[in-house]
């Protein structure tokens, strides 16, 4: 089974969401970010080395909020959402089209890769608790 981390980060009541690149799987669609566990790489070790990468920024993994799993065709895979603080506002970001931070009011405003969906739908509910 594949592995998959992502970061739920707040910055001032916000979360940050990216919005993948029209080409490759699910294009166009809103997500988390995070990526994909490399072999021998915990899920926490994962998510901190793909914000840095897609990001460039120094992250804190915090506790996990949830894991979901989610079957495609070409097979299953496991959601790992963790909370994240970052030391800084990220400037660029070398993997999504665009990222933005919004607010709990706007957070149907957007098409969200289904596995996240699922997180977004916990978060909503769950949003004053952690902001």
């Amino acid at each position: 089974m594949l592995h998959v981390t992502a970061g739920i980060i707040f910055n001032k009541g916000r979360l940050l969401i990216g919005k993948r690149r029209n080409e490759g799987n699910l294009p166009g669609l809103w997500e988390l970010p995070g990526g994909k566990c490399d072999p021998g790489e915990t899920p926490q070790e994962s998510l901190a080395r793909e914000l840095k990468e897609e990001l460039g920024v120094e992250a804190t993994i915090g506790g996990l909020y949830t894991t979901v799993h989610h079957q495609w065709e070409s097979g299953e895979f496991e959601l790992h959402a963790y909370f994240v603080t970052i030391d800084t506002l990220p400037g660029s970001d070398t993997w999504h089209d665009e990222i933005r931070y919004i607010e709990k009011q706007g957070l149907r405003d957007y098409d969200y890769c289904p596995s996240d969906m699922k997180i977004i739908n916990s978060l909503e509910t769950d949003w004053e608790e952690y902001t």
